[in-house]
């Protein structure tokens, strides 16, 4: 199952928004209390970092952190920088202190849990989702589905089920089809072959991959015949 990456989407320096219905913020609230020569090299960095000129932001938004520790959005724009040149340890060490700086903000956890996904930290990945969704449970269905990996990756398909029903219902526009794969997959190893077959083809719906619709498909085929298998007479019931 593919992943996005951490973004910074309706992140702003000074206004604070509540996301969701778990307490969770957009933004953080010391970003109000920081020292001008801070707010300053952060405006500058943020600005370069939209530009994606990422060598000219590192510094800017370094400086921004030095100056002022509880800059939690300068710290999940410099993890995201980190993360972007895939210097892993020094994007989860960013997006830790921005959690630190305000527990509430809900940006740096996406971070971790993308590190997390890509490290195959699967206990990691259900904690810090966890924590995410506490906070909103109802703005990132991709957190949802993140959450039902790690708990599938760790066997606990009861949980991993939960999760992906739960992100279902809050993708009412299918932005993360990925959770019906998923669903159908678990289904699947429950020998439920008929609402898997119905999760894999919705899947197929909106899914453009070449190869993610040729693995769909063979997942599809393999229910079918399973259903058949399950469907038909033993030898001994012949008789």
């Amino acid at each position: 199952v593919r992943q996005r990456t951490a973004d910074g989407a309706g992140m702003g320096p000074l206004v604070r928004t509540r996301m969701g219905q778990g307490g969770g913020w957009t933004t953080s609230a010391p970003t109000a209390m920081a020292p001008k020569g801070a707010r300053k090299a952060y405006e500058k960095g943020s600005k370069k970092l939209s530009e994606e000129k990422w060598d000219e932001a590192e510094p800017l938004l370094s400086k921004a952190v030095e100056m002022y520790p509880r800059f939690a959005v300068a710290w999940f724009d410099l993890g995201r920088l980190q993360l972007h040149k895939h210097d892993d340890v020094q994007a989860r060490h960013s997006f830790e202190q921005s959690v630190a700086a305000d527990p509430k903000y809900v940006n740096p956890y996406r971070g971790l849990a993308e590190l997390d996904m890509q490290q195959k930290q699967w206990q990691a990945l259900v904690t810090v989702t966890g924590q995410l969704l506490a906070l909103n449970p109802v703005s990132f269905p991709d957190a949802w589905l993140r959450s039902a990996l790690g708990n599938y990756y760790l066997h606990n398909f009861p949980d991993a089920e939960k999760s992906a029903r739960q992100g279902m219902k809050m993708d009412d526009q299918h932005r993360v089809p990925q959770l019906e794969y998923l669903l159908g997959i678990i289904l699947l190893q429950k020998r439920e072959y008929q609402e898997a077959a119905t999760h894999i083809q919705n899947y197929l719906k909106f899914v453009t991959q070449p190869a993610e619709i040729e693995e769909a498909q063979k997942q599809l085929a393999e229910i079918t015949r399973l259903s058949a298998s399950a469907a038909s007479p033993s030898p001994d019931e012949k008789k």
